[in-house]
């Protein structure tokens, strides 16, 4: 990566972690979310890392019930009301 294409993407992530809104990604760091798993189980948590490097973003769910971190595509992700 270039240098000035490593910081914009410095810049990016920092407004991301700040709470702001970035183009290309639907959920806010730290909004709630829920996922249906593929075994039919449901996930709510926080949103907590998102990664645009495949065809559509992917995000880490923090779960609420401690059982661990979530990696979902942003398709599957439902937002929750806070």
């Amino acid at each position: 990566m270039d240098p000035e294409t490593r910081k914009r993407f410095a810049q990016l992530n920092a407004a991301w972690l700040a709470g702001a809104k970035v183009d290309g990604l639907q959920f806010l760091h730290n909004s709630i979310a829920e996922v249906t798993l593929p075994d039919g189980t449901t996930k709510t948590g926080w949103i907590v890392a998102a990664t645009v490097n495949g065809p559509e973003p992917v995000y880490t769910l923090e779960a609420r019930d401690g059982s661990g971190d979530v990696e979902c595509p942003e398709s599957v992700l439902r937002r929750v009301a806070e």
